[in-house]
């Protein structure tokens, strides 16, 4: 194949923004088919892009409801993140840290230290915890999601047809009831909270690992841990909340982090300090300061957003 020019990409990516936008448009399908037939490497490029939606589901962006001057520089961002995506996904493979850049544009997403709920066509319950992204595809007989990022709770509505949650590590297959997934990319944690579940890695299809209710399993796209006993209150973040008990102090700021609008770390010399308790996550902030009442630690502060626990 001959080397295929940025501009190629860049002009398969407004192509594909634009039927995302205006996906009713008889005259702009017609137009696209027509810039199709101009030259093999728009069909070549194009069939990329339709790889990438097979994959991921990507949606154009949630332009609507913008300001004009928004809306412009919101699709100027989309098409050279979708461009990026293009080119990288036909010569290295899928771009993790571009997709995570597209996180803004999923079906479903929610930014850092926000939950929300969504109830799905088919009844189904699902929950996004903080700084995670979800594409939806429904089909006649089949039911699955995309977890790009972050951390889910759903609640399947039984209606016969898997449900099948995707993540960059592999997937999930749901009969009923519960399900917890987290995902950062690398690695997927799942907890069956209510009924089993069955896992498969990514790069290992044919070993399908079953998780009992109450137990959790971490999985990357090449391997499995050992599944362990799910943590108790795991899913308390669904009512705003982070309980932990008997939590080194390192790991328990490192989870807070993932909820908070900034940096906190701490010294090595306090990191195995020990806490237990439950904390209101819709004001990180006071969570720190009160760690500095009850621990022998203070705070030091380069703004307001770059935070590290020192000893007192």
């Amino acid at each position: 194949m001959t080397h295929i020019s940025p501009d190629v990409y860049e002009e398969a990516a407004d192509w594909y923004l634009r039927l995302k936008e205006s996906s009713s448009d008889t005259a702009l399908q017609q137009q696209h088919q027509q810039w199709l037939a101009q030259h093999e490497l728009h069909r070549h490029v194009w069939a990329r892009v339709e790889k990438l939606l097979q994959t991921f589901q990507l949606p154009a962006g949630a332009i609507a409801g913008s300001s004009l001057r928004q809306a412009r520089a919101t699709r100027r961002n989309a098409l050279k993140k979708m461009t990026a995506l293009l080119i990288a996904g036909g010569s290295v493979g899928i771009s993790w840290p571009v997709l995570r850049e597209l996180s803004v544009f999923a079906d479903y997403h929610t930014a850092k230290g926000e939950r929300r709920e969504w109830l799905l066509s088919d009844g189904s319950r699902l929950t996004l915890n903080t700084a995670t992204a979800v594409d939806i595809r429904f089909t006649a007989d089949l039911r699955s999601i995309f977890l790009r990022e972050g951390e889910i709770f759903l609640q399947v509505a039984a209606t016969g047809e898997p449900f099948i949650i995707h993540t960059p590590a592999g997937s999930i297959q749901v009969e009923k009831n519960c399900v917890m997934v987290c995902s950062n990319g690398e690695t997927t944690r799942v907890s069956a909270l209510d009924s089993a579940v069955a896992a498969r890695a990514l790069a290992l299809p044919n070993q399908l690992v079953l998780v009992e209710a109450g137990q959790s399993l971490r999985f990357s796209p090449k391997a499995y841990e050992v599944a362990e006993g799910a943590r108790p209150y795991a899913d308390a973040w669904r009512q705003g909340l982070l309980v932990v008990s008997d939590w080194q102090l390192d790991r328990f700021l490192q989870e807070l982090g993932r909820y908070h609008r900034g940096y906190i770390g701490c010294d090595a010399s306090i990191a195995s300090l020990s806490l237990s308790g439950s904390f209101q996550l819709n004001d990180t902030f006071a969570i720190l300061e009160n760690l500095a009442t009850t621990l022998p630690i203070k705070i030091r502060y380069r703004t307001r957003y770059w935070a590290q626990f020192v000893l007192a």
